[in-house]
């Protein structure tokens, strides 16, 4: 489907899919349609992605819910947060530190298992599964659940990958709750111990107030942390690794400008000395 979609957008910058479905081949339309301030809404087809859960802040559909969610993680996001952890950004491992302090050990072991309810529970793998199982229908709108119920009843094989879907979600509500609980006993107790993930924007704003977020919501702010923080990261990475590769001057250039940016005996250069090299920073 995608390389019978690439060959057309050749010819047609933009094709009809469905009767309310375009696809757009220029970037232009990226800025457009997604921008700050655009006014076109989101489909009702994001919502769907919710599972029936609830939203959170990628697939919530109202504007209005939206901002709330945007001015809830900003100061979390915030270039002068994210100093702290700049060196560590890479896949899941990095991801469930910076937004839970959670360390799941996954570079250490090379492996990314994890242990719920007794079970062995691949990460990538019920992520991945998940995602794209529901990528195949997600289009049909109004048909989805219609369409997913379908599926899981005639296909063994869409079933079980329906399944890993689910202990995805499983996955996302044990870590999430592991570290509500360590909130709350800090909280209790008013021994608060030095942390620096994005966990507590969830529990309270920048004056310290309680947000009052449902325990659902909650669950769906950490699972987009955990999905597609991790998948973006390792997505960059690689197409970067990639193309350095590909481009042996390129990679030369960097190498040159980021080692030069060590001090003698440093073994990791800092963000202050990083943050602003041209190159990199291109």
């Amino acid at each position: 489907m995608e390389e019978q979609l690439h060959a057309l957008h050749k010819t047609y910058p933009i094709l009809r899919l469905a009767p309310y479905t375009l696809s757009f081949a220029d970037i232009r339309t990226i800025k457009d349609i997604y921008g700050h301030g655009s006014p076109c809404p989101k489909d009702d087809v994001d919502a769907l992605t919710a599972g029936g859960g609830h939203p959170h802040m990628l697939n919530v559909v109202n504007r209005e819910e939206h901002a709330r969610k945007r001015r809830m993680l900003s100061n979390a996001f915030a270039a002068r947060n994210l100093q702290l952890f700049w060196s560590n950004l890479f896949t899941v491992d990095a991801i469930a530190d910076i937004a839970l302090s959670k360390r799941l050990g996954f570079l250490d072991s090379g492996s990314n298992d994890i242990i719920m309810d007794g079970q062995v529970i691949n990460f990538l793998d019920s992520l991945h599964r998940g995602n794209r199982v529901s990528s195949r229908i997600i289009g049909a709108g109004g048909w989805f659940y219609f369409l997913r119920g379908l599926s899981m009843m005639f296909s063994p094989y869409l079933r079980s990958q329906w399944g890993h879907g689910g202990k995805f979600g499983g996955v996302v509500r044990m870590l999430a709750g592991e570290r509500l609980e360590e909130q709350l006993q800090e909280q209790e107790t008013q021994e608060t111990k030095k942390r620096s993930d994005f966990f507590p924007c969830l529990i309270d704003d920048r004056n310290g107030d309680p947000r009052g977020l449902e325990r659902v919501e909650i669950d769906a702010e950490t699972s987009i942390l955990l999905d597609s923080g991790a998948d973006t990261t390792a997505t960059a990475l690689t197409n970067v690794i990639y193309y350095l590769i590909k481009n042996p001057q390129s990679q030369k250039k960097l190498r040159n400008e980021v080692s030069n940016a060590f001090s003698e005996n440093g073994i990791v250069a800092s963000y202050a000395k990083v943050k602003n090299l041209p190159y990199l920073k291109a």
